[in-house]
């Protein structure tokens, strides 16, 4: 397993090859290097079957559609924000930190609104109404992109890694399909064209990019009339790349129905080939590959069985292909490949959002260099219970050997008091692990049903927001906080009462476990069953005389209210006063805890008084009881010690 600080060295590593990386596959290439053909027939079986090795646990990283990720481990997408996606919002969120920023409301109106990319440096692309826009969540710009003149809108399809160069299409009204359209960014400013160089002349094939790398590479489909009878059989794509150094575009050799889904900076692609169809063409059979467009080599990465369809949308540097697997029987699974090893890893979201493992769907957009993936999932209304659409936006990190921490919630018990303030219930937040990203989870404190419910605003303070647990410097989380609830205090005899704390919405590098801790409220007003509660005495003592030769040591009294069945504690701290530590009086230790066995109702505390000579008055220090044993209650919660001057 990787640790947060081997994944910051990968990318640091990465960060520092990539300049001489595309600087040696543009050397390939001007120098003939680009070679693509008909594809050739891996080494291994092509029906590869999943890793033995349990697959990647997915994390939630909340409402989110159209994810879209970059190597920094920065995510981009559309949230609604809990109110029905009206309006929406572009989001930009960190995975490693848990940073998360919302852009602003954007109408949903008839022409769509997505995301289309996120650049290296966490600029957001996507479409709004027919209009490709950019979002800079850091300094809140959002802008759309320019239009050719006579042009009313566009879609943006395809954004490098850089940021700086987009692909599109642009249209005269909402009714033309338009024509494609290359954006170029420079010295901060967008410039756009209808005339790209990629483009084919009218009356040849058509053209569908689907990405394009920082080199300047771009893979897709070249589209093919055929003049079949139908619209199956009359049509044709072939997947194909675009070289900006002899500025053609060359048949990767997948055969016709193809499609290139993406490309990486040393130019590998991940693609699909067609290769049959059942009777009626009802379900499209087809293969993954990758092909590397610098040797020639095409390798079936293989299927899952059961599956008829695998669409490797996403390749990364490491040449790692991500995709989503579609079965005969409508089981829908995320996949990884892995090209050293050559084996296929399913994966499957988990998470409280989709309970139900048979209605499970995960769709899979992206994979980085980090090898962090993001997609999503949810459960179908024809779930066997009957239950309604619910869906979630997920990560998956492949340098995780190890489950993902789960985040609890634990209960509490607390005595009332009727002292008139707040007594604070202590629930512990705990994660089983530390994270090796933030983990976020929202709370709330529900009042309790019926005649032992505990009501909000009567017998303790409404409380919701968030708890954040982040990384430290050593790349992981603490595992332990605390969410305080004030319990107001009365001396009203009402029985125990009972409220809860929920946790929702858990973000980030970790799986909710046990979400909901019970708080108990334990009435002490003329209540027998109340837990046994501490108190602390007061004492007088006479200094004594320093020509004796020794101290005086005086016994403080911790008493219990009765017997508890269990061994319980409290802990005892001197606080000077008047009278000062070392000076007056002396003690091993200024805190202590002092124990009770079963059925013990008392103990002492001793601590020597340190006579002298001098005429000073009486001087006292106080002894202070806390953080009793959970079952039991502190009563009186300070006690007074007063020293008698005999000088």
């Amino acid at each position: 397993m990787h640790s947060g600080r081997d994944l910051r060295r990968l990318q640091s590593t990465w960060a520092r090859s990539r300049a001489a990386l595309l600087t040696t596959f543009l050397l390939l290439v001007s120098l003939g290097g680009l070679t693509v053909g008909v594809a050739s027939e891996p080494a291994s079986s092509l029906e590869v079957v999943a890793s033995p090795e349990p697959h990647p646990l997915s994390a939630d990283l909340g409402r989110l559609e159209g994810l879209k990720l970059n190597s920094a481990g920065q995510v981009a997408g559309m949230t609604d924000e809990g109110n029905g996606w009206e309006p929406v919002y572009p989001v930009f969120m960190d995975i490693r930190t848990g940073e998360r920023i919302i852009g602003p409301p954007l109408e949903r109106l008839p022409g769509g609104t997505a995301t289309s990319a996120i650049s290296e440096s966490g600029d957001v692309f996507g479409v709004h109404d027919q209009r490709g826009f950019v979002w800079n969540p850091r300094t809140a710009e959002f802008a759309y992109l320019p239009l050719p003149l006579g042009y009313s809108g566009s879609n943006l399809w395809v954004v490098n890694d850089a940021g700086d160069k987009a692909f599109g299409k642009v249209s005269p009204d909402p009714s033309n399909s338009g024509e494609f359209a290359e954006w170029t960014r420079a010295d901060g400013s967008w410039t756009v064209t209808i005339d790209a160089p990629w483009k084919l002349p009218a009356g040849g094939p058509s053209v569908a990019p689907m990405a394009v790398n920082d080199a300047g590479f771009i893979v897709g489909y070249l589209g093919y009339a055929t003049g079949g009878p139908t619209a199956f059989e009359g049509w044709c794509t072939k997947a194909a790349v675009w070289s900006p150094v002899t500025g053609e575009w060359s048949d990767l050799g997948l055969g016709c129905g193809s499609l290139a889904w993406d490309i990486n900076d040393l130019g590998q692609v991940s693609a699909e080939s067609f290769v049959s169809a059942p009777a009626g063409g009802a379900y499209e059979v087809n293969k993954a590959w990758f092909v590397d467009i610098n040797t020639g080599v095409h390798r079936d990465i293989g299927r899952f069985p059961g599956i008829v369809v695998m669409s490797p949308t996403s390749i990364n540097n490491l040449g790692q292909i991500a995709g989503t697997a579609f079965s005969i029987d409508g089981r829908i699974d995320g996949f990884y490949w892995d090209p050293t090893t050559g084996k296929l890893t399913k994966l499957k979201a988990g998470n409280s959002l989709v309970p139900s493992a048979k209605a499970r769907q995960t769709y899979i957009t992206e994979i980085n260099d980090s090898g962090l993936i993001v997609g999503k999932a949810w459960r179908d209304t024809w779930a066997e219970d009957g239950a309604p659409l619910e869906w979630g936006a997920y990560f998956w990190d492949l340098n995780e050997a190890q489950p993902l921490p789960v985040l609890s919630i634990g209960d509490v018990e607390i005595v009332e008091g009727d002292s008139g303030r707040c007594r604070y219930a202590s629930f512990p937040v705990t994660l089983s692990s530390p994270a090796h990203s933030a983990v976020t989870a929202k709370f709330s404190v529900i009042s309790g049903q019926g005649a032992t419910g505990a009501a909000a605003g009567t017998d303790f303070t409404s409380l919701s927001g968030t708890i954040r647990f982040t990384p430290r410097s050593n790349g992981e989380t603490a595992t332990q906080q605390k969410i305080n609830i004030c319990i107001k205090s009365d001396s009203v005899a009402e029985g125990d009462q009972e409220f809860t704390v929920e946790l929702a919405d858990v973000f980030g590098g970790a799986v909710p476990g046990s979400i909901i801790g019970t708080g108990t409220i334990i009435d002490d007003d003329d209540n027998p069953s109340a837990l046994p509660s501490f108190s602390v005495g007061d004492v007088t003592v006479e200094e004594g005389d320093l020509s004796l030769g020794k101290s005086r040591v005086l016994r403080v009294p911790v008493t219990l209210s009765r017997p508890a069945a269990t061994r319980i504690s409290v802990e005892v701290a001197i606080v000077s006063s008047s009278a000062e530590a070392l000076v007056d009086f002396t003690l091993p230790r200024i805190t202590m805890v002092v124990t009770f066995e079963p059925n013990q109702v008392s103990k002492f505390v001793s601590i020597a008084v340190l006579p002298d000579f001098f005429a000073e008055g009486d001087e006292s220090f106080l002894v202070r009881l806390s953080n009793a044993s959970a079952v039991a209650a502190i009563d009186r919660e300070q006690g007074a010690v007063t020293i008698q001057n005999d000088d």
